[in-house]
């Protein structure tokens, strides 16, 4: 699926998503606002090496070192929309999204984990 995160790299007129494939995933899940909120002060925010990792990734990113950040919570959370929680491995995103219904997205991740079990 493609991403957009909304940071654009100095040398870009716009922004560019980027890829992040289910497979690279064990978890995609709907957060309302205030869970997107909770996630983010008790899960997140104690975890120093989380934090730190976000900042060295999203800087390595916009200057071109990395093809995407590993962690980002950029433009989260938000009361117009939804948040969805990313989750796998090496990978970290709450992402916030346009309106409410974010079911096809699951419903994808869901066919897919079941079609490679």
């Amino acid at each position: 699926m493609a991403v957009d995160l909304r940071l654009r790299r100095p040398e870009q007129a716009t922004t560019e998503p980027v890829l992040l494939r289910f497979d690279e995933l064990t978890e995609v899940r709907p957060l309302s606002y205030v869970g997107a909120r909770a996630f983010l002060r008790y899960e997140v925010g104690p975890n120093l090496d989380l934090a730190a990792r976000q900042t060295r990734d999203v800087a390595r990113y916009l200057k071109g070192d990395i093809a995407r950040p590993g962690v980002c919570t950029i433009g989260t959370p938000t009361m117009a929309g939804t948040d969805v929680l990313l989750r796998g491995p090496e990978l970290l995103c709450l992402l916030a999204v346009d309106g409410d219904d974010v079911a096809d997205l699951g419903n994808a991740f869901e066919a897919q984990r079941v079609g490679h079990a």
